[in-house]
């Protein structure tokens, strides 16, 4: 961190720290609440973004790395869980767009693969309720699009 991010960090840590002991000079504040959350959010922020920058290029890329490979996986999982939806509803078109394999998965860039877990994501929310037997839920859909690698 360079000198004047370091004294930002220390300023803000002293602050939530005086408005932590004072309560009295929180209830006089508006929204008060909202913003000792913000200076946390913003502390947070900052030290996770100086914990990334002290990871070497190696260190990211083994990270982007997992997080593209939990995606293709989610991505395949979702897919043919899709696919068995589809041939047992008989929707042809359905059964088209929801259709993926690890070679069409392994030419594409980390965009392209978070378009596609989008577009399943989109897809499955129509029809969310029907898919439950087929283990496709809020939280398998939640974990799509937690694995972005961009």
């Amino acid at each position: 961190m360079t000198t004047l991010q370091v004294q930002k960090l220390r300023m803000y840590i002293a602050l939530r720290i005086l408005l932590r002991a004072n309560p009295a000079i929180l209830a006089k504040l508006p929204n008060a609440n909202e913003l000792l959350t913000a200076l946390d959010n913003a502390i947070a922020d900052i030290q996770a973004n100086d914990l990334l920058k002290k990871k070497t290029a190696n260190e990211i890329r083994e990270i982007i790395n997992a997080l593209r490979t939990n995606l293709v996986r989610d991505i395949m999982s979702t897919s043919r869980k899709m696919q068995a939806y589809a041939d047992y509803k008989k929707d042809i078109a359905l059964l088209k767009d929801t259709k993926y394999t690890d070679t069409s998965l392994s030419g594409l860039s980390d965009v392209e693969l978070v378009q596609i877990a989008k577009s399943l994501y989109e897809k499955v929310n129509l029809y969310l309720t029907e898919l439950q037997p087929y283990e496709l839920n809020a939280e398998t859909q939640k974990t799509l699009l937690d694995d972005d690698p961009v």
